[in-house]
């Protein structure tokens, strides 16, 4: 099975945010997850977030993630989602912001028509590699327990000074998810070595045709995804 992974600024493509949130909501509405408010599509007129989508052979939009890059305009996701619960997310982004720069990868979806087929970690994958185009440092993240050895492989670590050790009881207190964060995009020291070494081949060449395996499943992905030196 082919599948074709390609990049676009929300602002450029506002009906395939539009498919890409039906999809995303259609999904959480299904695992009985509702109103969660980071789900509100405010990113629809944000220009510096970036839109992922996964489609199959008949052009079908099957899954997607998005990398919001923090300016203070518009808040991230997983601040709008936890503040209440705990407003030292809010000093935790702006203090990484004021540094280097920081970015969230979220939103990340796939329907039911592909689960099981290994597109959400290769999806996640794509979002540390297309951080790089706002060359920026940090890439934050909100992760379910189901979904976090998964995205520790990419290199991601707890964001310990949010909720308890990174932890956090959401959407309910029967989900205790993690506040999690890549501190270096440029040097990925907590990555795996096979992860690391897809993650710097997409950053240097965002354009290409490669047999992936994942969960162990081999999959031919078309990669389009943006490159910082255009």
């Amino acid at each position: 099975m082919r599948f074709t992974f390609r990049t676009f600024r929300a602002t450029d493509e506002p009906e395939s945010c539009l498919e890409f949130h039906q999809g995303h909501s259609k999904i959480l509405t299904d695992l009985g997850i509702e109103n969660l408010t980071s789900n509100y599509p405010t990113w629809f007129d944000d220009p510096n977030t970036l839109v992922i989508t996964a489609t199959n052979e008949e052009a079908e939009l099957v899954g997607g993630i998005r990398v919001q890059l923090y300016t203070g305009d518009y808040e991230l996701p997983i601040m709008t989602a936890i503040k209440y619960q705990d407003p030292n997310i809010i000093t935790a982004i702006e203090r990484r912001k004021n540094n280097k720069g920081v970015a969230e990868s979220c939103g990340l979806w796939n329907s039911k028509k592909v689960f099981g087929r290994g597109i959400s970690p290769l999806l996640a994958r794509c979002s540390v590699s297309q951080t790089s185009f706002f060359e920026i440092d940090n890439l934050c993240c909100f992760s379910a327990p189901y979904t976090l050895k998964m995205i520790k492989s990419l290199g991601f670590i707890e964001m310990k000074e949010v909720g308890n050790n990174g932890q956090l009881p959401y959407p309910s207190e029967k989900y205790m998810s993690s506040v999690l964060e890549i501190p270096n995009i440029h040097t990925l020291e907590y990555s795996d070595s096979n992860q690391k070494e897809r993650i710097l081949s997409l950053i240097n060449q965002p354009k290409q045709t490669v047999i992936e395996l994942s969960q162990g499943k081999e999959i031919e992905i078309e990669y389009n995804l943006l490159s910082k030196y255009e």
